[in-house]
């Protein structure tokens, strides 16, 4: 008991390897065997037609299971690489429904299981299109299951006759419990009417299926689905032709047709070998970029690349951040909903998701080369949704801090609004007010006048105060009339040299000519010699260049500070002569 109970551990426990390799050399035991069977009687099959018929016809078997048994130890599409290992082992076993089968159970064994290697290549076909798992799929594919498997396969099997057929070579059916020549030639008419019906019907859907998909999927599949719907069509002249016969057709025509038959499944394995090895170089490719990426990564090089590898330009990848946001690699929120005829799926890594793939919605489940470049770029997906949750962080902080300037300026622009309505309205009342006193006191009141003239120049100098106070604050001109006339004022009242040269433009955003404004304010009001500016704009950027004293590192922060909450760079040099600096603002200038 125990040493059974281990022995059956080590079975379930044996290595997926070793598996595959022991169905290969299964198949290869079969094809072998479908060899000798073929040989003893030269001419009966089309295998034995001539030795380049025995190649081919051995390879289009050998190569599909080879090719179903890859795809199933790679652990992808199971169902689809199962179903081609079946395929290309009914293909080798068709061979032993011959009299020189030798056994009744290799003899039955190809009369049942021959027939039904164009339903599995029909399956296969419509596993990899990705529509298996319909309802009317199922329906479909079941009855061809019971056309190929039942009138063609079990059916002739159970009442196949060699006495009545006059076949003293072929021994007796291993399950011949009711032998009738009639029923057998009836069902094996009737299985090859419905059974050319089903392969053409299959053969369409598929190909509407091809049609239908995305270009991505579209040229994915190509080189699987041609060959496929091409052998389908070939089978449905074949049984075509065998309708009435009451038997499969074995002339010169039938042998010819199943050689092309055979040729074509070489080349629908050879498509899915294709497609793996696309897949593994996609994936090497994507390795190099992502290990490239790692050194000075730019925003988005990882989807250029995935899009390229999958030939979808369309791809878009978000990557899932702190709140429950997704955003692109250049940290912009993006949007959480599948585009039409697109589908979101998640890329997982350590039980965590990393990034979310917005691809065509037939491409994920049913591509090789889609899901080796997806196990390829995990580490590089992961490495930039770091990126992009850094920089979607970088993106809050500039938005706050082009807010909390704005919130200033605004707060800036109404305090002048209240100096110049409010106090500096009164000033003026009160000024008015002294005059009219003065023009009521007697000329001969020396004392009084005197003290009247003292209080209107003191306020006189009270109101020029208030008014350079104020323009300190926020000229009103720059919101009234732009950067350019705020300029020409300033320099109007300046304590130095201004001279303004090429700066002739319109309005710009107010946060632009705000920065701008209090560049040239610094430079001025700083008192320490001549200030040369210059402005030009070049297609959306602004360049401003001031040329002027040094100002206090304190100050240059500030501005530094301003023109970055109006997405601009400031760059400061020194001038050519001494004590003096060239501070050159670039802004967006797009309104």
């Amino acid at each position: 008991m125990i040493a059974a109970g281990h022995a059956g551990s080590d079975v379930r426990h044996m290595p997926a390897r070793l598996w595959w390799l022991l169905l290969l050399i299964a198949v290869v035991g079969i094809g072998l065997a479908s060899l000798v069977v073929a040989w003893r009687l030269p001419g009966a099959t089309a295998m034995t037609t001539s030795a380049s018929a025995t190649v081919l016809v051995l390879a289009a078997g050998w190569t599909l299971a080879a090719a179903g048994l890859d795809v199933v130890r790679r652990g992808r599409r199971r169902l689809f690489g199962t179903l081609l290992g079946a395929a290309g082992a009914s293909w080798l076993i068709a061979e032993w429904a011959s009299p020189a089968a030798g056994s009744s159970l290799t003899f039955t064994a190809g009369l049942a299981l021959g027939p039904l290697v164009p339903v599995a290549i029909g399956h296969a076909l419509a596993v990899d299109a990705g529509f298996a798992r319909r309802p009317s799929t199922r329906l479909f594919v079941a009855i061809g299951y019971g056309i190929f498997g039942g009138l063609l396969g079990l059916v002739p099997s159970l009442t196949f006759d060699p006495v009545a057929l006059g076949c003293n070579r072929c021994p007796p059916s291993a399950l011949g419990l009711a032998p009738s020549v009639a029923v057998s030639q009836g069902t094996i008419n009737l299985g090859a009417t419905l059974g050319a019906i089903w392969v053409m019907l299959a053969a369409a859907i598929v190909t509407r299926a091809l049609l239908a998909a995305s270009p991505a999927a579209r040229r994915s599949r190509l080189p699987v689905v041609l060959p496929g719907v091409a052998f389908l069509g070939v089978v449905a002249l074949d049984l075509a032709r065998s309708v009435g016969r009451g038997a499969r057709a074995t002339d010169a025509t039938a042998h010819q047709l199943h050689l092309v038959a055979g040729g074509l499944l070489v080349a629908l394995a050879a498509g899915v070998v294709l497609e793996s090895v696309q897949a593994f170089r996609s994936r090497n490719r994507i390795a190099r970029i992502v290990a490239e990426l790692r050194s000075s990564p730019p925003a988005g090089g990882l989807r250029n690349a995935l899009a390229a590898a999958l030939n979808d330009p369309d791809l878009q990848i978000s990557y899932p951040i702190d709140g429950g946001l997704e955003v692109d690699a250049e940290g912009a929120t993006s949007s959480s909903e599948p585009r039409p005829g697109r589908a979101r799926t998640p890329i997982v890594r350590d039980g965590e998701v990393v990034a979310i793939l917005d691809h065509p919605a037939d491409v994920l489940g049913t591509s090789v080369k889609m899901a080796e470049v997806v196990r390829a770029a995990r580490l590089g997906l992961e490495h930039e949704r770091l990126q992009a949750a850094a920089r979607a962080h970088l993106a809050e902080i500039a938005a706050a801090r082009r807010r909390i300037v704005a919130t200033a300026d605004a707060e800036r622009r109404a305090l002048e609004r209240d100096l110049h309505d409010g106090a500096q309205q009164h000033l003026i009342a009160l000024s008015i007010r002294l005059r009219v006193l003065e023009a009521e006191v007697f000329p001969d009141d020396r004392r009084t006048l005197g003290l009247l003239e003292d209080a209107r120049r003191d306020l006189a100098h009270a109101l020029d105060d208030l008014r350079e106070v104020a323009h300190g604050i926020y000229p009103s001109i720059l919101a009234t009339e732009g950067l350019v006339a705020a300029i020409e004022g300033l320099a109007e009242g300046a304590a130095v040299p201004v001279r303004v040269e090429s700066l002739v433009l319109g309005r710009l955003p107010a946060a632009v000519e705000a920065a701008a404004y209090g560049i040239v304010a610094e430079a001025v009001n700083i008192g320490a010699g001549a200030v040369l500016i210059s402005g030009e704009i070049v297609g959306d950027r602004f360049t401003l260049e001031v040329d002027g004293p040094a100002l206090p590192d304190t100050v240059v922060v500030d501005l530094g500070d301003r023109v970055g909450a109006a997405a601009g760079q400031l760059d400061i040099r020194p001038a050519t002569q001494p004590g003096r600096i060239v501070l050159t603002a670039e802004l967006p200038c797009a309104s």
